[in-house]
């Protein structure tokens, strides 16, 4: 069921700018009420056609696309309209963090950082793009940035864009992996 069907129904007052959602386990979100206007939000009670567990947040789970999965509260305990809207990230001096909005991003497997491989034999190499609600449009993989010697340490970088064009953010931001263009490094030995 859609959050705002369920929050409007229970009555919204004008004056309300805010929501705290908090789960049984005492952990809360705190999010703008413009939540309200997005399709994605969901209460779930159920997966895959069978009552929700307990290990995926039964037995109700706030569930919201395109955020970081901390905002996704499970074993929801209550939803708490307020005037204000107080943000974690700006508390704490991160403006960028706010409500939670992942931004377009991807990434090499971890498992590639460090690797080394032999001169000459065909490398996949791997990894993950995503965007917040537009879809990955392309990525694109960068090799030291130059022509250089096959043998030696290279470094990748990887950039995704969306649908509309836009591609990530080079510079690291908070949170962790919520921004960036990735790297790894590779050693190619003959």
């Amino acid at each position: 069921m859609r959050l705002r069907d369920v929050v409007r129904a229970a009555g919204v007052s004008p004056h309300a700018h805010g929501m705290r959602v908090l789960g049984l386990d005492g952990f809360p979100a705190h999010l703008p009420l413009s939540v309200l206007d997005e399709d994605g939000a969901m209460l779930a009670h159920a997966m895959n056609g069978a009552p929700l567990d307990a290990v995926h947040g039964a037995p109700v789970r706030l569930l919201l696309p395109g955020r970081h999965g901390m905002f996704s509260i499970k074993w929801l305990d209550s939803i708490t309209l307020a005037r204000t809207w107080y943000t974690w990230g700006v508390a704490r001096g991160v403006a960028g963090f706010v409500d939670g909005t992942t931004r377009t991003r991807s990434r090499l497997d971890p498992l590639w950082d460090g690797r080394t491989v032999r001169l000459g034999e065909p490398v996949e190499v791997s990894g993950l793009a995503v965007t917040p609600g537009v879809g990955v449009a392309r990525v694109e993989v960068e090799l030291d940035g130059r022509w250089e010697p096959a043998e030696g340490t290279h470094t990748l970088r990887v950039r995704a864009f969306d649908a509309r064009g836009a591609t990530q953010d080079e510079g690291r931001r908070f949170p962790y992996d919520s921004s960036g263009v990735h790297s790894a490094r590779v050693v190619v030995r003959a």
